[in-house]
């Protein structure tokens, strides 16, 4: 028998944000439904995300709108929760939680903080729970550098660390630049901050240098502190010229 899957990492809910969407077919969609079942996908975690631009969060509140609709209509998914652990194998239904891809999924780069946790508050009462934040994607924004900047850990990124101790939210380290992998880890560690680490869909530059993929040390420490790493099969991140 097949083992269950869990997929770290989708762009389902921007795909769905597109005045397109509706108009292709499951065959088109990679992370469409029956695409899940054969391949024995049981939990599908949905990235809520958003470029930095002016009213990022708008967009990202729509994106936890349309989570919350697909769990009350979509009767093969289901929003996951501990107690489905006990069945997991074997539903036939596929869980689903969301993460956030980016701060500015709930905080543009002009709008208070404190109005950008309100944001992030709302985004987790529409979906119910987040399995991890992301501060940044490729490009720098208010809490730090993404893969393409060399910009390390901001002020506002310090607040997102003290906003998410105890609260069982991953930080997820797939988007980072290596300045702002290694302020993260350093903050928490001389904070104490009580916080998860994982990366939902990075490789390992060693094997193939490219700023997507994770330092060796940044990945020894996520499994250090039994983090999860996600692999990513996109072929700019493995090999372009030889996958």
């Amino acid at each position: 028998m097949n083992q269950p899957v869990i997929d770290l990492h989708c762009d389902l809910l921007s795909y769905l944000t597109r005045p397109e969407s509706s108009i292709y077919n499951t065959e088109d969609v990679g992370c469409a439904v029956p695409y899940l079942k054969k391949g024995n996908v049981k939990l599908q975690i949905m990235a809520i995300f958003a470029p930095v631009e002016k009213n990022s969060h708008e967009f990202g509140l729509k994106q936890s709108e349309i989570f919350k609709n697909l769990n009350e209509e979509e009767n093969e998914l289901y929003r996951f929760e501990k107690h489905h652990l006990a069945n997991f194998g074997t539903n036939e239904n596929i869980g689903m939680l969301a993460s956030v891809e980016s701060g500015s999924a709930f905080c543009d780069e002009n709008i208070s903080l404190k109005e950008g946790f309100q944001n992030l508050e709302k985004i987790i009462e529409n979906v119910g729970s987040i399995l991890y934040i992301g501060f940044t994607h490729h490009a720098e924004n208010r809490f730090g550098g993404g893969n393409y900047s060399t910009a390390g850990l901001k002020n506002d990124g310090k607040a997102l660390i003290d906003y998410m101790h105890n609260r069982n939210i991953a930080i997820d380290f797939s988007h980072t630049s290596d300045a702002l992998a290694y302020d993260i880890l350093n903050y928490i560690s001389k904070e104490n901050i009580n916080v998860p680490i994982m990366a939902s869909h990075s490789n390992y530059r060693r094997v193939y240098d490219h700023k997507r993929n994770l330092p060796d040390d940044v990945a020894k420490e996520i499994i250090h502190q039994k983090g999860l790493i996600g692999l990513n099969f996109v072929r700019a991140f493995v090999n372009p010229e030889n996958a």
